[in-house]
């Protein structure tokens, strides 16, 4: 490319991806001891009024402090309001008196993980594992927290014992292929989300994924058609153009990418990817006024998101565009 700039077609694409793709862990929250206390805590713990439901799980734990349930329940609460420390330590007593309680191994890995304390997470889910191995979303979130911790082959395990156990698991089958895909094996990521398609023909976003893999493995058309089915579910999906116009300028037919990419800004004016990739498209194949017009507006997106790395590309594009005139 005559900018200098290294575009891999499918990069930013699986960057933008990959952001939030990952889907929430599974969680625990069943109020199961029965009291007068807890009777209360529970009414109030279904009514969404938590600060309610911890004062009656306070008093619970006065009566009976040596209750390991009451006190996975108070955990319960304290997670749900954000006290993480608290109910680290609600679920710590607990096992200290059950040591076979599973839920306060489960729900404690949920809060080691939100905390980034990784192998404290595994370790009480492997804890869970030995107590209950039939327990899918035990692997499930093993997996999940493997992936978080860059194991993608650990995470990938896991999530393969999760499907054996729930053949229908789809959120097993779409973090597994997300997980492949980090590890460039793509035609197993292709085959997981091929799954999820089978599970939910719905699932926009298990097209737009495929469809990725299905360009790293240059098989092209296949891909804009997962992005147009994509595009059929929801119309207004701005990153299934823009992932259109990124194959066709793979194809060598920027024409087409650029209508593309304009189509994708019209869904979307704050793409700022959009913008810059059109630039870039613009000023190889197109008009250099209209190149300098989206990479200000790719640089300027960039900079009010704090995106470092992508106001740096824009900025590294409109230096060779507009090179800096030398002195003397």
């Amino acid at each position: 490319m005559s900018l200098g700039i290294k575009m891999k077609q499918n990069k930013l694409l699986k960057n933008f991806l990959l952001t939030g793709i990952l889907l929430n862990l599974s969680t625990t929250t069943v109020l199961s001891v029965q009291s007068d206390f807890v009777q209360l805590a529970n009414s109030k713990f279904n009514q969404g009024k938590y600060f309610e439901a911890l004062k009656f799980y306070n008093n619970a734990v006065k009566e009976n402090s040596e209750d390991a349930p009451i006190l996975v329940n108070r955990g319960v609460i304290n997670s749900k309001l954000g006290l993480y420390n608290k109910a680290v330590e609600d679920y710590t007593k607990a096992i200290s008196l059950d040591n076979n309680l599973t839920r306060a191994f489960f729900n404690r890995s949920l809060l080691y993980y939100k905390q980034s304390k990784y192998t404290q997470a595994i370790n009480d889910l492997n804890t869970v594992i030995k107590l209950s191995p039939y327990k899918a979303s035990a692997y499930y979130n093993r997996g999940y927290i493997y992936d978080e911790d860059k194991k993608h082959s650990k995470a990938i395990k896991s999530y393969t014992k999760a499907i054996e156990l729930s053949p229908d698991y789809i959120k097993a089958y779409y973090n597994r292929g997300i997980s492949y895909l980090k590890i460039y094996k793509y035609n197993l990521a292709a085959k997981d989300f091929t799954k999820v398609i089978e599970l939910d023909g719905k699932d926009y976003m298990a097209y737009i994924h495929r469809g990725i893999m299905k360009s790293e493995l240059n098989e092209n058309l296949e891909a804009i058609k997962d992005f147009e089915k994509a595009l059929t579910i929801n119309p207004s999906l701005s990153l299934a153009c823009y992932n259109i116009g990124k194959v066709y300028s793979k194809m060598g037919k920027p024409a087409t990418a650029l209508k593309y990419y304009t189509k994708a800004i019209d869904l979307n004016p704050q793409y700022s990817e959009a913008y810059l990739t059109r630039g870039i498209t613009e000023s190889l194949h197109g008009s250099r006024k209209k190149a300098l017009r989206d990479l200000i507006t790719a640089k300027d997106l960039f900079k009010s998101k704090k995106d470092i790395i992508g106001y740096k590309k824009a900025v590294k594009a409109l230096k060779l565009i507009v090179p800096i005139p030398h002195s003397g």
